[in-house]
């Protein structure tokens, strides 16, 4: 009986816990999460885009990405799932794949190295891979122009002048 009870109190608790996280972040801690090295970046830069991350804000920098991107938004019921360092058939590694029922994004995240040969062609074919119904989406994070799936590559710069698409701008239009 206490458990059955118990049962119909959990969706009010997860609500009140999601707005707990929404307000007040409660397991966010950047000092947790900085350094300077590319896979800390990316470490972070998942953080930021997994609804689930410790910041507490769900959807918000996924959504706001999708929408940079003219893609549409992903929907408070939709299940999303963020990979780092996801091995490809080619035993390459994409920083990072977000997955959801309408998309796959694949983000590489090259703020210093440089681009290996075919490394983007070899991205966006992965991505493309069984993608039963999803849209892919390759994102190069980079200051970089991209040298191969040109046409494929959504370019996104870490900073750029005001009004144009970057991480930065993307990040403070959020705030």
């Amino acid at each position: 009986s206490f458990l059955a009870e118990f049962s119909l109190d959990v969706p009010k608790l997860d609500a009140m816990r999601q707005g707990i996280e929404l307000y007040g972040a409660t397991r966010f801690s950047p000092f947790a999460i900085f350094s300077s090295d590319e896979n800390t970046l990316s470490r972070v830069i998942a953080e930021l885009f997994d609804p689930k991350g410790s910041h507490g804000q769900g959807l918000l920098f996924v959504n706001a990405l999708l929408q940079e991107l003219g893609y549409p938004r992903l929907g408070p019921r939709d299940a999303v799932r963020v990979r780092r360092e996801a091995m490809t058939r080619r035993k390459r590694r994409i920083d990072i794949v977000i997955e959801s029922r309408d998309y796959v994004i694949g983000i590489e995240n090259k703020p210093w190295a440089g681009q290996q040969a075919n490394q983007l062609a070899d991205y966006f074919d992965e991505l493309s891979a069984d993608l039963m119904g999803r849209k892919p989406i390759l994102i190069f994070l980079s200051s970089q122009e991209a040298r191969t799936a040109k046409e494929h590559v959504h370019r996104l710069p870490y900073f750029a002048g005001s009004g144009e698409a970057s991480l930065h701008n993307l990040l403070e239009a959020v705030l």
